[in-house]
């Protein structure tokens, strides 16, 4: 069976044959629109582009855009939602909209994006907001921060550091880490990573790279190892890290609060939704 299927002939006659089917499908849409093109209203159906449609059409370009659409922009994107909607219109009407997992997953996520856009008005006390402040303290820090020069020893295999440790002896009698590192490996990330935290140099160098790096003098070189090689390295600046203010966090609180908020609204929403239904079959 799978051979048969390999042949170009068989090919040619099933893209025939989906040719034909497509073919029957777009005269019996086409004549089925023509059809329902006529209402009770008039002989046609309504299509109503009304000024808030405008403005909303308006608004997703420029936000797209950039800048305001010009008149053509904005005169093809109402014809293209006119015929949109004619095709929504008529998919509907033929049911092509029952039984997709696609549209069905669409239109519940539309829905759900629907329930929960309920803009919250009310705004957060001093109380909600240090009561979230003080929920989430680990959340409201800055990270300590540091600035390393590295001469970078491509090493796959991990043999030994030899060379790593004569680089550093040397660099610590006062050679010149930017003459040296000319005749080094290019070293990963460049020769200074600036401003890097431990947890986003963890991820990029491993565990054993950031080790003691938030205690080590800034005059001293140190040799740490990472899946990339060998680096020969030195805290060239530190800012430690701190627990950010309550003042300092105000704005992202006030955002965070109206998110929980909205979410707590949205959810009631779709509770309310699921008690108006009666569910059968399930839970067995």
């Amino acid at each position: 069976m799978l051979k048969l299927l390999r042949e170009p002939l068989i090919h040619f006659v099933l893209f025939g044959a989906l040719v034909v089917l497509v073919d029957g499908v777009a005269r019996d849409t086409s004549s089925s629109l023509s059809s329902t093109a006529a209402s009770q209203n008039g002989g046609s159906a309504k299509v109503v582009v009304d000024d808030a449609l405008l403005r909303d059409l308006r608004s997703q370009m420029r936000e797209r855009l950039e800048r305001l659409p010009t008149d053509t922009e904005f005169a093809r994107a109402v014809d293209n939602w006119i015929t949109d909607e004619v095709l929504v219109r008529e998919a509907i009407r033929l049911g092509i909209d029952k039984g997709d997992p696609i549209v069905r997953r669409r239109l519940a996520k539309k829905m759900a994006w629907l329930v929960g856009a309920r803009q919250v008005t009310a705004a957060p006390s001093q109380s909600d907001l240090r009561q979230l402040y003080d929920a989430h303290r680990d959340v409201y820090r800055l990270a300590t921060q540091v600035t390393l020069r590295q001469i970078f020893i491509s090493d796959p295999s991990h043999g030994s550091p030899k060379q790593a440790h004569q680089l550093q002896r040397r660099l610590q009698a006062g050679a010149d880490p930017i003459e040296l590192g000319k005749h080094s490996d290019p070293p990963p990330g460049g020769p200074v990573l600036r401003g890097r935290d431990f947890q986003r140099l963890s991820k990029q160098f491993g565990a054993e790279f950031v080790r003691g790096l938030g205690r080590a003098p800034t005059d001293k070189w140190l040799v740490r190892s990472s899946p990339k090689g060998w680096h020969v390295l030195r805290v060239v600046h530190r800012r430690q890290g701190r627990q950010l203010s309550f003042e300092e966090c105000r704005a992202r609180l006030v955002s965070r609060w109206q998110i929980v908020q909205a979410e707590a609204v949205r959810h009631a929403a779709l509770n309310k939704l699921r008690q108006d239904v009666v569910i059968e079959g399930w839970p067995r």
